[in-house]
């Protein structure tokens, strides 16, 4: 018994111990796969925060090139291709990835914002706010040198949404003139991250360098404007290019294991967070499954083979997960390589010492290859167009290995052997190695740099042509700014200034550096903005001062939408007075001043056009000077000329404004008294033939005493010849009643 209690107790004994050492293998080699695969994933986060960084630092590139050629549009041809560029971007970039393009002057007035309609021109004079106080202008505004800057996110005041702000400084000349800002929704960002998440638990965040949050796959509507703790390894590094680390974050209560890295070209880090029970968990409940399987083998006593047999199967599992990580491994180097192919930039890694091309993914070798062929080997400089340009792109890379980075344009030799032009951002891959191999990004730019110079061109001719038009031109903008006006407007209107300085005022602006009146009438005719019933095209004729000015208006237009209008202006004051005169001479006897015969029988027919016979009042005089041949005979056709103007001067006095004296011919003259009564006409009559019978005439000849004879017509007497007949033979009987007589042609007249 005692024997085989001992035999028994060193059965239990090596049972035990076999226990005991299979246990303590067990749980060793299951602590191994634990730390094994907490490296893994910790090897996974680390590389998926290297390789979004990258797609970050190349979307960035990309939004940069953008607000670099908006900038650009801007200065040129007053930002009148400023929206076909933007259109053209709008369809580039995913939808929703830009939320607000905008445009702010100098002072940080937000000038344009595509909120308010993409084709709008920048500059349209309406104030939408302001952003002076925003850091993303301020930057500009202080340091010269700064041509791009990513801000933290902020709250848009006009877009109302949280957004990050691409801002590129617009500077002609060297004179700041405002910023482009590009904001850019967090939500586009962390949409993409959570595209390369398969656990709910897994996180991806974009800080800007100080911690603060700039986009995270979860909870970013909580973390805006948030930062992360002060201890944070992130923000204890600041010279590390990455790292990785373990935390549960106090707002997102999940244990993970954090891998992060700096983007290449901007002050950001992309962090990666993989959720670490969602990544253990497999491999913890096959643990778990495996203790208990061991715990009841060892209760069954599980005989050495199936301790055996069990061990094989826990290797070959063990083999089956490393496979599987390699397997991991594997898609996440392909995954690389797809962003690295399918970059919308050429990318070429380059040795700088020999400037061999290390590797150039697909687009690059589309080309730059004759044959489509990796470029592999190739050196460098056989893609520059002139030996000259290959030197001098060798000192680029002294001034990369200082400053890590740099972006230039240069031109380059495509496949076909064409010359293009290119953006080329040069990029150290080892930012600690600054002898290192580097990475050039290069967009082709040529078509931009065609359309600068055309407009370029174009913008000269269309001032010279302006400049020498033999008139004053002007041309403004839908909501009434000046865009082109020549120094003959300005003359013209008496404005005072030079037209440069009128460009870019509103046109109801003009005007202050005149007179009350005259700014009032200027005002009158330089409206703001374009009515939708205003005629495509109107013309006027304008006194102003001692100016006649004939006014050409035409609406622009472009697919059926108001652009603004052309003015163009002429001092006609020349014609006007030759054409004046003209009339006066055709219409006015030259001695005495009066209406002539045609001008007095045109009034006449006008007068009797304005009411039917029988309904008309008025009358029609004619006078006749008596013996006045015998004063030419007596004193001289000089003498007869005084006589004629003194008589003139008599009708002038005697008559009312209304009525109308006109000189029919000789010493024979005609009244038309319009609304005048029988008995009214009468006494003017009298009144006239009084004061030449009592008036003594001076002439050249000496003085003049002459009487006149009248005979009066009533305008219901017919028609123009009837009356004139009417009032003849009144003037008739007159005369031959003894002259110096008022005699009419109705009954019972006051004479007889």
């Amino acid at each position: 018994m005692k024997q085989f209690f001992w035999r028994i107790v060193l059965g239990l004994a090596l049972a035990l111990a076999a226990c005991a050492l299979y246990w303590g293998q067990l749980l060793s080699s299951q602590r191994s796969q634990l730390q094994y695969a907490e490296e893994q994933i910790s090897y996974r986060a680390t590389r998926l925060a290297e390789t979004l960084a990258l797609q970050v630092d190349t979307l960035l590139s990309g939004l940069e090139y953008l607000a670099n050629s908006l900038a650009v549009a801007y200065v040129t041809e007053g930002g009148l291709y400023f929206p076909i560029m933007l259109q053209t971007a709008m369809r580039t970039f995913p939808e929703e990835s830009l939320v607000q393009v905008s445009v702010v002057d100098a002072s940080g007035d937000l000038v344009y914002s595509s909120l308010r309609g993409i084709d709008s021109v920048p500059n349209g004079g309406e104030k939408l706010g302001t952003i002076a106080d925003r850091e993303h202008f301020t930057v500009h505004l202080n340091n010269p040198s700064e041509r791009v800057y990513v801000s933290r996110p902020v709250f848009g005041r006009l877009s109302q949404r949280w957004t990050i702000q691409i801002s590129h400084a617009i500077r002609r000349d060297g004179q700041f003139l405002g910023v482009v800002v590009l904001s850019v929704a967090p939500s586009y960002i962390s949409g993409y991250f959570r595209e390369v998440f398969t656990s709910p638990g897994d996180t991806a965040a974009l800080l800007y360098q100080d911690g603060t949050y700039m986009a995270r796959s979860s909870r970013e509507a909580f973390v805006m404007d948030m930062k992360v703790p002060e201890d944070n390894p992130i923000l204890q590094q600041p010279n590390a290019v990455s790292g990785e680390f373990r935390m549960t974050p106090a707002f997102d209560p999940v244990d993970r294991l954090y891998a992060w890295h700096r983007v290449a070209d901007y002050p950001l880090v992309v962090g990666i967070g993989l959720d670490r029970d969602a990544g253990l968990s497999t491999l913890k409940h096959l643990q778990r499954t495996s203790l208990m399987h061991s715990l009841l083998g060892s209760l069954v006593f599980l005989v050495f083979a199936g301790w055996v047999a069990w061990l094989i199967a826990r290797l070959k599992y063990d083999h089956l997960r490393l496979e599987a990580s390699e397997r991991q491994l594997k898609e996440d180097a392909k995954l690389r390589e797809a962003l690295f192919d399918n970059s919308a930039a050429d990318i070429l890694l380059i040795h700088p010492g020999t400037r061999k091309i290390l590797s150039s993914n697909r687009r690059a070798n589309q080309t730059f290859s004759r044959d489509g062929q990796p470029l592999v080997d190739q050196s460098e400089a056989s893609l520059h167009t002139a030996e000259e340009h290959a030197r001098r792109f060798q000192s680029i890379y002294a001034e990369l290995k200082l400053r890590g980075a740099v972006q230039v344009e240069a031109p380059l030799r495509n496949a076909e052997g064409q010359e293009r032009w290119f953006s080329i951002n040069g990029t150290l891959l080892d930012r600690d190695n600054p002898d290192g191999d580097v990475i050039w990004t290069m967009l082709d730019i040529t078509q931009r740099r065609q359309m600068e110079q055309s407009l370029a061109d174009a913008w000269v001719r269309l001032t010279q042509v302006i400049e020498h038009f033999p008139g004053g031109v002007l041309v403004e903008d839908e909501a009434g700014k000046v865009l082109v006006i020549n120094q003959m407007f300005c003359d013209l209107f008496s404005l005072g200034k030079e037209a440069a300085t009128v460009m870019g005022q509103h046109t109801v602006l003009l005007a202050d550096s005149l007179g009350p009146e005259d700014a009032a009438l200027l005002r009158s005719i330089l409206p703001i903005g374009i009515d939708e019933t205003e005629p495509e095209h109107f013309t006027t004729e304008l006194l102003y001062r001692d100016r006649v000015l004939h006014i050409n208006v035409i609406r622009v237009r472009r697919k059926e939408i108001n652009r603004g209008r052309l003015w163009m202006v002429e001092d006609v004051t020349a014609r006007v007075k030759h054409e004046s005169d003209l009339n006066r001479m055709a219409t006015t006897d030259a001695l005495t001043g009066l209406p002539n015969r045609a001008a007095f029988l045109s009034r006449l027919e006008l007068e009797l056009r304005a009411a039917p016979l029988g309904e008309r009042r008025g009358v029609l005089m004619m006078a006749d000077l008596d013996r006045f041949k015998l004063v030419n005979d007596t004193y001289g056709h000089a003498a007869g000329d005084d006589v004629l103007c003194f008589l003139s001067d008599v009708f002038q006095r005697a008559l009312r404004k209304t009525d109308m004296a006109g000189r029919l011919g000789g010493e024979e003259f005609s009244i038309l008294m319009p609304d005048a009564d029988e008995k009214a006409a009468w006494q003017v009559a009298e009144r006239i033939r009084t004061m030449l019978e009592n008036s003594e005439i001076p002439t050249s000849a000496g003085i003049v005493r002459i009487t006149v004879s009248i005979g009066m017509a009533d305008l219901n007497a017919g028609d123009a010849a009837a009356i004139l007949a009417a009032a003849d033979a009144a003037l008739y009987k007159a005369k031959r009643s003894g002259r110096n007589r008022v005699e009419a042609a109705w009954e019972n007249s006051l004479i007889s």
